[in-house]
């Protein structure tokens, strides 16, 4: 059975958000609130931005988590690993250095997982 991009991206976000309802349970409010509106920055403001808004809080828990997830969904030049820095700082930095093809393959990419992440919250984690 051939899975697509789409379902790899729902099956993570699924995945992620089922992971933070579970297992960081003080988290849930927060968390749902920044993956709600990941896309919306995106948007607005654009990938850079955006990634600056949700890295104002390096010590939150549910700011780890998000860049945690957006490391895992595998998108175009902002995974890997940098050695011993924490993916709070390192994804953005990956952000900043991309040529503009990349960037804007990556920003697609992440409106695309923010769409699946969105979805999740809202059938996962209650108001």
């Amino acid at each position: 059975m051939h899975v697509t991009a789409d379902q790899r991206r729902a099956a993570t976000a699924f995945d992620c958000v089922e992971d933070v309802a579970k297992n960081h349970p003080g988290e849930r409010a927060e968390y749902r609130t920044a993956a709600m509106s990941l896309g919306g920055h995106v948007r607005r403001n654009g990938l850079v931005a955006a990634l600056a808004y949700y890295q104002r809080n390096p010590k939150a828990t549910w700011a780890q988590l998000i860049f945690k997830h957006i490391a895992e969904a595998g998108i175009h030049g902002l995974t890997g690993d940098d050695g011993n820095d924490d993916i709070i700082f390192t994804i953005p930095r990956r952000a900043r250095s991309l040529a503009r093809s990349d960037y804007l393959l990556a920003t697609r990419e992440l409106l695309r997982f923010a769409l699946w992440l969105r979805r999740a919250a809202q059938a996962t984690i209650p108001e």
